[in-house]
């Protein structure tokens, strides 16, 4: 929205809730950019965990972020859900990425 509409909203009737409109889209364009770098910083942090600890090249980093993209639509139309992928990962790998493990750590499940 630029200034001239900015301005138009303002004279207008209903300025006011036109201009609470535009925040709300504002708010919601400020998540979204968020959530989208947070994802983009996360892809790199793993592509270069992947490239330093295990020799793994462009292929097959793009692979590895597929699959997890592929978990991701899963959850969203409802297959599986987060919390069965997280079981699973607890009883099968015997990991627990606790929530409040600000480092990360990977603690055994004991």
């Amino acid at each position: 929205m630029n200034r001239k509409q900015r301005r138009d909203l303002l004279k207008s009737k209903n300025g006011e809730k036109l201009i609470e409109l535009y925040t709300q889209d504002m708010r919601r364009a400020a998540v979204q950019h968020t959530t989208e770098f947070a994802l983009e910083y996360f892809r790199t942090q793993l592509a270069l965990a992947l490239h330093d600890e295990y020799g793994f090249g462009k292929s097959r980093i793009q692979k590895v972020i597929r699959r997890m993209d592929g978990y991701s639509q899963s959850d969203s139309i409802g297959d599986v859900g987060y919390e069965e992928l997280r079981e699973f990962v607890k009883s099968e790998l015997a990991l627990d990425f606790r929530e409040g493990d600000l480092l990360g750590e990977v603690v055994a499940n004991g």
